[in-house]
């Protein structure tokens, strides 16, 4: 409630969800311009702000970023209050807001990228009614029990009902369900040839593939299990389902790794929060290294990305552990199983993992993320005859070993 000296004022009462609300004699740019407090000066106005949710302080820049619990992810909302003049007067401010207006809020209608359909009501106690025809809304018409799918061209009217009560009727125009992009992801990629495995969200989708080249359609290869690629090739896929329009093509480089010496790094430049899917990317620039040093490497030392991989040596077979520690964010794959996540905020974090390794030769490979913070990545290992040591060429495969 707000109100004058006199006692004239509004009040704000709340009909469904809870929201925040406050009222100030400063506006949201008096707060972001004024760098103390005792710059802000009150404005004569009173500002009257209403949240229907507010997200938690902290947004990783420097230091962790808030709980899950307190971040607010982009999507629709649906709440419902209303602004009633108050005076002291009328009564007792809880009594007026008990008292029930003769009104309640229209629905909320919203598809998702899967093709359910959600039709939100901002009072619980209401009931919705809908309709596929085009023809007005009501208690005849369909009854909203739950999200049911809808994947053509459909114009959605519909309208919230509670005792003698009816909303305005909301409507939505939904063009043709366009299915998901399908994701690739491989694995083995090393030795005698690389595994993808093919997948989109839409489970029900067909996916269908080519090698060659050309573009993905219904008549071309249809994905079933991991696709095996023994040479270089473009992979394309593309996702089908009946009543929707086809995905967009997905595209994938392979190369296949074969056995060198030393380790080979690509190196990417980009602004991200976490460590990015390579997968598809070009890097910026490649080159050999003898050890993850970021120091061996020419980077801008801002925001780049690292992926560097090499084939280990193995003497002895036993428990091995690997340690990997970084400011921002370090994944370590033993071949090609992630066996260390440390995809984290600005602070270096070290982890470790044991893991037991036949003797021979192993494929290792290190992600590294680098957000504006300070650089910093070390990893090491200790196994049997040996203590903590970080890992350099010496324990990668050499010229002559591949001779």
């Amino acid at each position: 409630m707000v109100s004058a000296q006199d006692g004239t004022g509004l009040m704000v009462v709340k009909h469904s969800a809870l929201f925040a609300m406050t009222a100030l004699h400063y506006t949201e740019t008096d707060f972001s311009q004024a760098t103390h407090t005792n710059t802000l000066i009150p404005r004569e106005n009173v500002y009257l702000t209403i949240d229907a949710k507010q997200r938690g302080l902290g947004n990783a820049s420097c230091g962790p970023e808030i709980l899950p619990q307190y971040k607010i992810d982009a999507q629709p909302v649906s709440f419902s209050f209303s602004i009633r003049p108050y005076k002291t007067n009328m009564g007792r401010a809880v009594e007026l807001a008990r008292k029930a207006l003769p009104t309640i809020s229209q629905p909320m209608i919203r598809r998702d990228y899967l093709g359910n359909v959600i039709i939100e009501k901002a009072e619980p106690y209401a009931e919705i009614y809908y309709t596929i025809d085009g023809s007005e809304p009501n208690k005849k018409s369909i009854k909203y029990n739950g999200i049911f799918k809808r994947y053509k061209s459909v114009t959605i009217k519909a309208r919230s009902f509670w005792k003698n009560l009816s909303s305005k009727t909301s409507l939505k125009k939904l063009e043709q369900l366009k299915v998901p992009k399908p994701k690739m992801t491989q694995y083995n990629n090393f030795y005698d040839k690389i595994l993808v495995r093919l997948y989109d969200d839409m489970r029900d989708a067909d996916i269908h593939y080519t090698l060659d080249e050309n573009e993905p359609q219904r008549t071309s290869p249809k994905y079933s299990q991991p696709i095996g690629i023994s040479q270089g090739v473009v992979l394309k896929a593309r996702a089908f389902r009946d009543e929707c329009i086809p995905s967009d093509i997905a595209v994938g480089k392979y190369k296949k790794v074969d056995l060198h010496p030393e380790i080979h790094y690509d190196y990417y430049v980009g602004h991200w929060e976490k460590i990015p899917d390579f997968f598809g990317k070009d890097p910026d620039k490649s080159g050999t290294i003898k050890q993850f040093k970021l120091d061996l490497i020419e980077t801008n030392k801002d925001h780049y990305a690292l992926k560097m991989h090499g084939f280990l040596k193995i003497d002895k077979t036993g428990d091995y552990y690997f340690f990997c520690g970084s400011n921002d964010g370090t994944k370590l794959f033993f071949d090609n199983d992630l066996l260390i996540d440390n995809d984290m905020e600005h602070g270096f974090k070290e982890v470790s993992k044991k893991v037991h390794i036949e003797k021979g030769v192993h494929f290792l490979e290190v992600h590294y993320f680098q957000s504006g913070g300070g650089q910093e990545l070390k990893v090491s290992w200790s196994g049997p005859g040996f203590e903590k040591q970080e890992i350099t060429d010496d324990h990668f495969l050499t010229k002559e070993d591949i001779k």
